[in-house]
């Protein structure tokens, strides 16, 4: 709370430290409240002290997940997304994947911010690929909760993960595969558009058959009970999702369902009127980016 500048940051890497090095001190930082003083700290021209500051001490715990949404950050870091330093997006994304992750209702109130989702869309393009990630992650928790998968076909997000099934890097492929996986089992009328669900399908048939040591990641809550596995391996998702992908492209077949994941509507004549969501994340344990990757103190 200090007016002086270098002391608010000497403070706050004090607590980053502390809470980094001593994970059992952060239940008692969390109750001397300084979870909302830093989310005061949180604002345009903040610096990255804050945000580091924030994803340790949210990380993995829920109670802190839902009491950095009390304070009101999960909106300030939802601006943060729009930032033009990618570092503070890398930033908001990952501390986002955390805490949609473990508190369901942070996930509810950022779909009613309306850029947020294309947003994270947007940036699955990114060049760096632990923005990626950290926003594919927190794409697959907000796909498992009401309208979010609407909003994430809304903004062609199967589209944009389609890429990131073939990264060389373990994180960001693990996270687009649930998302897919998610979009998929909660809007099956998402199997509609052919063209993207044949890569895809593609794409996922080469992770089933492939191997790989245990994630690093950890599927959101929500996520994990969606799919019904806490095994965030690409193959085991992969597998998971193609055979809902391929009963949901069948019903859509037959129902006569259109790319834009309505019915087709017949047409008599030109004048004729025309004719129109939700995964699990990580276990219970701990679910997360790669350790190290996502905590890194600047």
């Amino acid at each position: 709370q200090s007016s002086c500048q270098p002391l608010r940051a000497a403070a706050l890497e004090m607590i980053m430290n502390i809470a980094y090095f001593d994970s059992g001190s952060r239940e008692e930082i969390r109750q001397a409240g300084a979870i909302p003083q830093v989310v005061a700290l949180l604002h345009a021209r903040c610096r990255l002290e804050p945000l580091h500051a924030i994803d340790i001490l949210v990380s993995n715990d829920a109670r802190s997940c839902a009491e950095f949404r009390r304070a009101g950050g999960v909106r300030k870091i939802a601006l943060l997304l729009r930032h033009k330093d990618m570092d503070f997006q890398e930033s908001a994304a990952g501390i986002l994947a955390n805490v949609l992750g473990d508190d369901e209702e942070s996930c509810r109130e950022l779909r009613d911010v309306p850029f947020v989702v294309p947003k994270l869309v947007a940036l699955l393009s990114s060049k760096n690929w632990m923005l990626q990630a950290n926003c594919a992650d927190a794409l697959s928790c907000i796909a498992a909760e009401g309208r979010g998968a609407e909003l994430i076909m809304a903004a062609n997000g199967l589209k944009h993960l389609l890429p990131l099934l073939s990264s060389t890097h373990a994180y960001s492929r693990d996270a687009a595969v649930a998302a897919v996986a998610v979009i998929v089992q909660v809007m099956p009328y998402a199997a509609a558009d052919k063209p993207l669900i044949g890569r895809l399908e593609a794409s996922l048939e080469v992770l089933a058959r492939g191997t790989q040591p245990p994630s690093e990641m950890s599927l959101g809550r929500q996520v994990a009970m969606l799919l019904g596995t806490e095994d965030a391996r690409a193959s085991v998702i992969a597998a998971l999702a193609l055979p809902a992908m391929r009963a949901a492209a069948a019903a859509a077949e037959v129902a006569g369902v259109g790319s834009g994941g309505a019915p087709k509507v017949r047409r008599r004549a030109a004048t004729s009127p025309g004719g129109s969501c939700r995964t699990t994340k990580r276990p219970a344990a701990v679910r997360k980016r790669p350790a190290g990757a996502a905590n890194r103190l600047r």
